[in-house]
């Protein structure tokens, strides 16, 4: 597997996000019942946040936070699709190029299945 470095010369962490879910969710079963909590904690722990934030006041500050006020990822990214949808701010050409073509595969891999 490739090896990818952060600014600071820290591995980053390629492993399929499945992996790094089930490592997260089998570790702390306080993740199993929060996106939040669970998103936080995968940043944290497998995605080097805690090393970027290497103040624990610093740490915990954005911890509050990210639990308190941060819009949740999946909002954000659902209101991009929402927004784009109505032909808005779209991504360039290329970006959605790529997208077409990996729909096309998902519909022919359903369409053979």
């Amino acid at each position: 597997m490739t090896k990818q470095f952060d600014l600071w010369g820290g591995s980053i962490n390629l492993e399929p996000t499945e992996q790094k879910v089930a490592r997260v969710l089998a570790a702390f079963p306080e993740t199993r019942e929060s996106d939040k909590e669970l998103i936080l904690k995968l940043w944290m722990t497998e995605d080097g946040l805690a090393d970027l934030l290497r103040d624990p006041a610093l740490a915990e500050q954005f911890t509050q936070w990210f639990r308190n006020q941060a819009t949740f990822s999946e909002s954000i990214a659902r209101m991009r699709r929402k927004i784009q949808s109505d032909g808005r701010y779209l991504s360039s050409p290329e970006v959605q190029r790529r997208r077409d073509a990996l729909q096309e595969d998902w519909r022919e891999c359903f369409r053979r299945g």
